[in-house]
């Protein structure tokens, strides 16, 4: 069991994937802005972040560079959870410090396998 945190402003992506992750006996918590993202991981230290790029206040690139140079917190997997279709903007996005990448709208079965993959990968799954 991992503890997961979701960065995501739509609260039908938050339920959905929680249903997902809760299913497979997994811990979640969630937060709907970047500021509030920050603040749950630095006091919850969870094992993987599932974080959208298009949030309020502070985005995903924010956020992840936030979380980057935060010593304590650096080594946390993050899995971008994004709608960008644009080539260049997807680029971006896989080449600022995220692990992996899940497009919206999100697949149960990919979607797990892609989070149990990199919780093995860091020995937690």
């Amino acid at each position: 069991m991992a503890k997961i945190l979701i960065i995501d402003d739509s609260r039908v992506i938050i339920h959905v994937a929680q249903d997902f992750l809760n299913r497979n006996s997994h811990e979640v918590l969630s937060a709907q802005d970047g500021p509030q993202g920050l603040h749950l991981a630095r006091s919850h230290h969870p094992d993987l972040i599932l974080l959208d790029f298009i949030i309020p206040d502070l985005d995903g690139f924010e956020v992840t560079k936030k979380i980057r140079a935060n010593q304590r917190l650096r080594k946390i997997p993050i899995i971008a959870v994004t709608s960008i279709t644009d080539p260049e903007e997807l680029e971006r996005v896989k080449n600022c410090g995220v692990n992996a990448l899940i497009t919206k709208p999100i697949e149960s079965e990919g979607f797990l396998k892609k989070i149990d993959r990199i919780l093995y990968a860091t020995n937690l799954g």
